[in-house]
């Protein structure tokens, strides 16, 4: 009986371990999820991209190329495959750099993705209809003096934005977890399960 109640506390621990982050904070585990039904309406298996060298772009081109990567290649399998463009001519996903007066005011974000439809306007949250293009502004001011890790992590962020996901704030254990909150940077398989399903 003791060795069984000892067994019992040992395996409450554990999952009380799993779920309570470093600062007491209790988390649940949740999936990653889209922002409505609307999706790239070209294959994801070969999204066209170009970023602007543009206001210093080109200080963020190694991280960009890596954040891709890791979307390309992040453990498990999924259909995602990323040709960068020599322009911005019918690409699927554009990467522009700008300081925080872009925004008209101080912004608390470091990036922020924008969806567009076949004749250039603005789709709103949440997507109810299919997209043609996207655009990730990344806030210069507020990411400049990021770590590698970070600045990497952020553009990954934002291109899950770009495939239809949505912030996963219920777990810090997901890419799509708020920059502040989480405790990854790359892809994690709730993730790439969430683009996997959507993009079958």
């Amino acid at each position: 009986m003791e060795i069984k109640v000892k067994k019992i506390a040992v395996f409450l621990l554990l999952i009380s371990s799993i779920i309570i982050g470093n600062n007491g904070n209790v988390y649940a585990a949740s999936a990653t999820t889209t922002y409505g039904t609307g999706k790239y309406t070209r294959s994801v298996k070969r999204i066209s991209w170009w970023m602007s060298y543009d206001n210093g772009g080109g200080w963020y081109e190694y991280q960009i190329n890596n954040a891709i990567k890791n979307w390309e290649n992040p453990g498990w399998s999924n259909p995602l495959h990323f040709v960068e463009s020599d322009s911005n001519a019918g690409t699927m996903m554009d990467v522009y750099t700008k300081d925080e007066s872009f925004w008209g005011y101080d912004g608390n974000f470091y990036a922020e993705t924008f969806f567009y439809n076949a004749n250039g306007q603005d789709i709103y949250l949440p997507i109810s209809e299919n997209y043609v293009f996207t655009r990730i502004y990344i806030n210069d001011t507020a990411m400049h003096n990021f770590s590698a890790n970070k600045m990497r992590g952020v553009i990954a962020h934002e291109i899950g934005h770009t495939l239809g996901l949505q912030h996963n704030n219920n777990n810090v254990n997901s890419l799509m977890c708020v920059s502040d909150r989480r405790k990854v940077e790359t892809v994690q398989k709730t993730d790439n399960d969430a683009v996997v399903k959507f993009y079958k």
